[in-house]
């Protein structure tokens, strides 16, 4: 079994990503030149799992853009 992580902040496509690995493989184990093991692709997320945002306990930090912007 492989496992494949992503992570990111909010909104940067992470989810959008795991859809397109997750076509990619399945196009490829469904290739008439695979001659590998019968595999299935999961894509398993806090949405599937039913996790809420609230079960991180907070507010994510912003995007840190390296610039001080606190000195006028």
């Amino acid at each position: 079994m492989a496992l494949i992580t992503i992570s990111g902040y909010p909104s940067s496509g992470k989810s959008r990503r795991a859809s397109q690995i997750k076509a990619h493989l399945e196009t490829r184990l469904t290739d008439q030149n695979y001659n590998g093991p019968k595999l299935k692709v999961s894509v398993i997320s806090d949405d599937t799992l039913g996790i809420g945002r609230e079960a991180y306990g907070g507010e994510c930090p912003s995007f840190s853009t390296g610039v001080d912007d606190t000195l006028g």
